[in-house]
């Protein structure tokens, strides 16, 4: 891969999915400049709030992880600095990653913007590829071709469906989550 401008891959790990009420707990970047050198920035964050039983079930970063790391605030203008000039990588980027990360600068009154930031959203390419469409998850969870993907009510029905297959029913442990 030959780079023209230095690219940022981005993830970071929260408390939830929410970018105006959930923060970040842990940002990892790994930096790779035209030349091929790789410089990382990591750094777990604390919240200023509780870390919720099923977030730490998928991170595994508990509140006494963080308890006494630095705050959002106290590294925004480093991870400013790590990235200015960068072209932003990252899978989700443009729908969790880069919203929740402009929510902690606002919170940190520091200004932050990817409207204008050249963005490589990883999910887009996969979609690209892997067709993610309600015809394929019909497909997917059903078992199923469903004639009435293309009307209003026809795509509710398969809304409906999906989580109800035969095969998969994940209606329960959707409700259970913190997020629905």
């Amino acid at each position: 891969m030959k780079l023209v401008r230095p690219i940022a891959v981005i993830d970071l790990e929260t408390t939830g999915i929410f970018p105006l009420v959930d923060r970040i707990v842990e940002i990892g970047i790994l930096k790779v400049t035209p030349f091929g050198k790789q410089m990382h920035f990591r750094q777990r964050v604390n919240p200023e709030e509780k870390i919720p039983k099923e977030a730490s079930e998928i991170h595994r970063i508990r509140d006494e992880d963080v308890r006494h790391k630095p705050k959002f605030k106290a590294i925004a203008r480093d991870v400013l600095n790590f990235i200015r000039g960068c072209v932003l990588v990252g899978f989700n980027l443009k729908s969790f990653d880069l919203p929740m990360l402009q929510a902690e600068f606002k919170r940190s009154e520091v200004e932050f913007s990817y409207a204008t930031r050249h963005v490589i959203d990883v999910k887009d390419i996969y979609h690209f590829h892997e067709t993610r469409t309600l015809c394929d998850a019909v497909k997917f969870y059903c078992n199923s071709n469903h004639k009435e993907t293309h009307s209003a009510l026809g795509r509710c029905m398969c809304n409906l469906a999906c989580p109800t297959g035969t095969d998969r029913n994940v209606w329960p442990s959707c409700l259970n989550k913190r997020a629905f």
